[in-house]
This record gives C-alpha cells, structure tokens and sequence, in this order.
C-alpha cells in the first residue's frame, strides 16, 4: 500500500452508485464517521439547497412544489452531489466534505462536472455514429442513436439529474447496473462503443448468417450482437477455422464438445482466455475493448460448460445460415 493512502472506515463496495449519498451517510453513521447531529445538519443543508432550486424550478415565483415534484428535485440534488463527491479516493474523506465543503459547494462543483460529463459523452455519442456497425437488427440502431439522442433532448440535470428519461432497449454484453443519470448513460456508450468496436471487425453478412442460425428472426428481437460474435470466433479458432468467417458446422460442435468436456471450469477459462489473447493480436484491438471483452469471458465460459454438459452446444454456438432474400430466417 502506498504510504500516503489511508484506510477508510467506510467501506466503499458498500456504496451505491445510484444513490450515493445516502449510502455514504448511512455508512458513516454505522462506523462513526460521522455523529447524528452532524448528519442532521448536512441534511438542513441540502434541504436549504431544495428550497433554492424549488424556486428556480418556479422560475422564481414561488418556493412552493408538490410532494413528488419536491422529492424528484432533492433525488437530482443529492445524485449532483455524489457526482463531486466520487472524486474522493477515500470515502471518509467525503463525508468530511460534506461537512467542510457543504452541501451548496458540493452541488455546484457536481453541477459543473455533469456539464463537463455532457459535453464528452455527446462527444462519444458522435464518434459511435459515425461507425456504428450495419445490422438489420432494429433494437441496436434505434437505441444507439435514436434512444441516446432522446435522452440528450430530454437531459435537464438542473432538475432531475438522475433520471434517463428512456429505456436502453438494446442489451449488452455486460449490462451497466447501479448508476443514473449521465453515468449510467456515459458507462452505457462506453461499453457499446467496445461492443461495437469488436463486431465492426467482422463482415455484416458473416453475423448477420451467424444469428440467421438463431430458431427465430432476430431481427426484431432486442438480442446482444457482441456476446455470439466472440464466442463464435472463440469457438472457431478452436476449430482451426478462419475466426472471420463466424461459421461452424455440426460436426464442429461435436469436435468442440469432445475437446470441451473433460476440462473442468478454471482450465477451460484459461483455453478461452488464450484464445482470446490471440484473436485480439489480429484485430488490433484497443486496449479498453480488450478488458471489457476479457471481463466479459468468464460468463461465456459458464454458458459453453452448461452447454457442453447439457449437449446444448447449438444454443451458445450458432450454425451460421445465409439468409434468404425477402425471407424470415
């Protein structure tokens, strides 16, 4: 450990990066961080902060809002509050700040940084655009561009800072779970920005025939592109085969489930892992995709044990098809 880093009584895995604030205060109450009077005074404080932003919400009328109107302001003031307060590498030290630096600076500083996480995240937004992978599957098109343009234009975070205002239809690989607001969106963008960096390293017509494999059109179905894509190169190169082509055949499924069965878990993680390793020396891979790629492998590898066990081998391992013109496939 670094001399200069402390230990902190709060233990930050036990904070939500949803609610932020909240749990801090409630884990500086459990380990003494903090005393109840000092707790009480903070929360004065952010309800001064609610009674400014009421009448600012009024256009400076009026103080007066309804209950769940009043309850949706403070929700975007505590969520603009741990934006600032996550920039503090020990959680002790940030709910200090919440009595040195209060409640009124702590918003602004937030508000500040929201801006800023705006601006880049629209930034990310345009450059995904611009080589947005070509699917005929609507769900990644209209959520990739046209659900993340309507949370641009419906985006108040003087107001409601943790609200989205949409659904994120289309599933990734790995979902992003316990944020809002611009962070849910930003780590949102991040990772389809590395899903679609990997699948744009394919010919369309190749994924396209690989989830033709699936039993049903999958054209309008809110599947994940990314996941079938890596474990069909994964299970290709294992085969031998050109990883490109995404294509494996029956009796490669036999193959695989014959050299796949007698591994135990720990072993077969380690074949998808070298495997992997070698298939991004080809691709060029960023390193950012990389490490969301490599997180991502230890759940397919439980899905390929399931199926080499369960001889469900075609479920995880699509058997690409060309699809047929003016057909459902």
């Amino acid at each position: 450990m670094n001399s200069l880093e402390r230990i902190s009584r709060i233990d930050r895995s036990q904070l939500s990066g949803a609610h932020f604030v909240s749990s801090l205060l409630e884990q500086a109450y459990h380990t003494e961080v903090l005393t109840v009077a000092q707790i009480e005074a903070i929360q004065l404080a952010c309800l001064s902060v609610l009674a400014r932003q009421t009448q600012l919400y009024n256009g400076l009328d009026s103080s007066s809002v309804r209950v769940e109107e009043a309850e949706g302001i403070m929700e975007s003031i505590l969520f603009t509050i741990g934006i600032a307060l996550k920039e503090y590498e020990n959680p002790d030290d940030a709910a200090q700040a919440l009595l040195s630096d209060g409640a009124e600076a702590l918003f602004l500083r937030g508000s500040k940084k929201i801006d800023r996480l705006l601006k880049t995240t629209k930034l990310i937004h345009v450059s995904l655009l611009r080589r947005l992978f070509v699917t005929p599957n609507v769900f990644y098109r209209s959520t990739l561009e046209d659900g993340i343009n309507g949370f641009f234009k419906l985006y108040r975070p003087q107001f409601s800072a943790q609200q989205i205002h949409i659904t994120a239809d289309y599933p990734l690989l790995q979902p992003v779970e316990d944020l809002a607001g611009i962070e849910l969106i930003r780590e949102y963008l991040e990772r389809a920005d590395s899903e679609n960096q990997f699948c744009a390293c394919f010919n369309p017509a190749a994924v396209d025939a690989l989830f033709c494999g699936l039993p049903i059109d999958y054209r309008e179905l809110p599947v994940n592109l990314c996941g079938p894509v890596l474990t069909a190169a994964i299970g290709c190169a294992l085969c031998g085969k050109n990883f490109y082509t995404l294509s494996v055949s029956q009796q490669d499924l036999l193959f695989l489930r014959d050299k796949l069965i007698p591994m135990p878990k720990e072993e077969l993680l380690q074949l998808f892992e070298a495997v992997f390793h070698k298939i991004c020396e080809a691709l060029s891979l960023p390193e950012r995709t990389k490490e969301y790629l490599m997180a991502a492998l230890p759940g397919i590898t439980v899905e390929v044990e399931n199926a080499v066990h369960n001889n469900t081998m075609s479920s995880i391992f699509y058997i690409a098809r060309i699809r047929q013109s003016g057909k459902r496939s």
